[in-house]
């Protein structure tokens, strides 16, 4: 029996996102038929949600670069804004004035079988990658995973045999995801199963400035739209799953949240990424010290994302959902201490808070030189005070916002929820945050220490104290405090301590290590997980 010939003609999409195929006329004596490999009709959208300071966002304030307020991909944007200062940034940053903007052109795909297409073939797909909102995130951090989503989820076979990357994930099943709880092996039915579906890839970026109560009604609000429009096209189309990243995953779950987006009927699972489940004391250090920042490109993207203790509070303060990064109520209790000599195992802590509400405790606190928040920082621009409005009473506000959503939020995860975190000891981070003195302390009690008044502050970690009880005893009224370098297993911002958070409650965890925080969904084992989990939650045993 003679085997007909084909040649495969690329499926493109039309202004409404319909996949369709063209071919061309020939003549009867060419009998290469055309194969068009269309999607099924069963449409389950995957939502991806970024973390913050991976959405786009333009904006009306003054300070806006080309209208732009953060535009991490722009090389003109972040030319500029690595030079602001606190002021500056606190305009710009403003959250009343800021919204998502879907401006930004979808790159070329790094993969050989985008680089096979044709121009026009890859004009099209990017055109329809944008409609599906991929240019409202930062895509030199997440592209390459929703290139690799979008490909790789609508190939799970190919001419009747399991396709790549889906033969090795299978036979691997699960080798170096470090340690599982609650996993079981991808079967071929359940890949089967999840392939009678067509998984378009979606983005949704959101005002990460405003607190995440809004951000999670907004990913409410497009669940529904994205399902709306498919059956709108005539597809069967009834639940989408959702892939976060970082603070993307309380996102999620706020869209998920009876009280507040109640989506949770329209999701059919959720895949979490490094997510800081109850918090990180990081936050606590960046608004003391800044961003991390080592060489080469590091302090590049430190100067960026604001090289001082200053840079950062000016936007932290007035921006209920940077907030919300702090640790909660359930994180473990005594993550800030206050050292009288030494550090690590060989501390002698006089200070360990919070004993039960680190907003009572930690963050309400005014006078304190171990506080949150440097008053002075918070209304740079003098912006504030020019509204007649009390810089201090303005960030307590914002605090409530925090304090509100993390009580209503609680521990509330999606029924079929699935979360991989880092717990690498090469990506260190803040589970606590430790100050201790960089020289002995003499002729001064504990509580001296405690009730210290601050004299300088560096804005870098670094702070000058000074007693009147150590004034009376040594010609040197005064000392210095620093933190300690970060301790906890983690990626480098979230430490383990919550990412492992919601192991009770949920589907699947994985305790993973060999990325960083920022590039996590780079890592060729993390994406291998997310198509297992979408897979797992598509094929039915969710």
């Amino acid at each position: 029996m003679s085997t007909v010939k084909t040649r495969i003609v690329p499926t493109l999409y039309d202004d409404k996102g319909r996949p369709y195929c063209k071919s061309i006329m020939s003549r009867t004596e060419n009998t290469v038929r055309a194969k068009c490999i269309i999607p099924p009709d069963h449409v389950i959208p995957v939502i991806f949600v970024p973390g913050i300071m991976g959405s786009n966002l333009k904006s009306t304030a003054k300070k806006s670069i080309d209208g732009k307020a953060w535009m991490p991909d722009s090389f003109k944007w972040a030319k500029k804004i690595m030079f602001y200062e606190p002021a500056e940034r606190q305009i710009l940053l403003n959250p009343a004035l800021a919204s998502v903007d879907d401006s930004s052109d979808v790159p070329n795909a790094e993969a050989s079988w985008f680089s096979d297409m044709g121009a026009d073939v890859q004009a099209n797909w990017k055109a329809e990658f944008k409609r599906r909102g991929w240019g409202t995130v930062m895509l030199s951090s997440y592209g390459p995973l929703l290139y690799h989503l979008e490909y790789h989820l609508n190939r799970m076979y190919q001419n009747g045999k399991v396709a790549e990357p889906w033969q090795a994930l299978m036979k691997d099943q699960g080798k170096g995801w470090g340690e599982l709880k609650g996993f079981a092996a991808l079967m071929e039915k359940e890949l089967l199963d999840a392939s009678d579906h067509w998984f378009p890839v979606h983005a949704v970026g959101y005002n990460w400035l405003e607190s995440n109560d809004q951000a999670g009604k907004y990913l409410a609000g497009k669940i529904e739209q994205f399902i709306a429009h498919y059956r709108k096209q005539g597809y069967p189309c009834d639940k989408a799953i959702l892939v976060t990243h970082s603070m993307g995953g309380l996102v999620a779950r706020a869209a998920c949240h009876p009280k507040i987006g109640n989506a949770a009927s329209k999701v059919l699972g959720v895949v979490h990424g490094v997510q800081p489940a109850t918090g990180a004391a990081t936050a606590y250090k960046r608004v003391h010290a800044g961003f991390e920042a080592g060489l080469g490109k590091d302090a590049l993207v430190a100067k960026v994302l604001g090289w001082t203790g200053a840079d950062v509070t000016a936007v932290f303060a007035n921006a209920p959902g940077a907030l919300q990064l702090l640790p909660n109520k359930v994180y473990p209790s005594g993550w800030l201490k206050v050292s009288r000599t030494g550090t690590g195992t060989k501390a002698q802590d006089i200070l360990s808070s919070p004993k039960a509400d680190p907003y009572q405790e930690i963050y309400r606190e005014k006078d304190k030189w171990w506080r949150l928040i440097q008053p002075e920082w918070i209304d740079p621009s003098g912006k504030l005070v020019n509204e007649s409005k009390d810089p201090w009473e303005r960030y307590l506000d914002n605090l409530d916002k925090a304090e509100q959503f993390h009580d209503t939020l609680g521990d509330y995860y999606h029924p079929s929820s699935w979360v991989h975190y880092g717990a690498d000891e090469d990506h260190r981070a803040w589970g606590r945050v430790r100050w201790y003195p960089v020289s002995e302390i003499r002729y001064i009690k504990d509580g001296e220490i405690e009730n210290a008044r601050l004299k300088a502050d560096n804005s870098l970690g670094r702070l000058v104290l000074e007693s009147p009880e150590i004034r009376r005893n040594t010609l040197t009224p005064w000392w210095n405090q620093e933190m300690e370098p970060p301790h906890s297993s983690g990626d480098g911002t979230v430490p383990e301590e919550s990412g492992r958070a919601p192991q009770d409650k949920v589907k699947f965890i994985a305790r993973m290590r060999g990325f960083d925080h920022q590039g996590s969904y780079q890592h060729a084992q993390v994406q291998a997980l997310t198509l297992y989990c979408i897979a797992k939650i598509a094929g039915g045993s969710a």
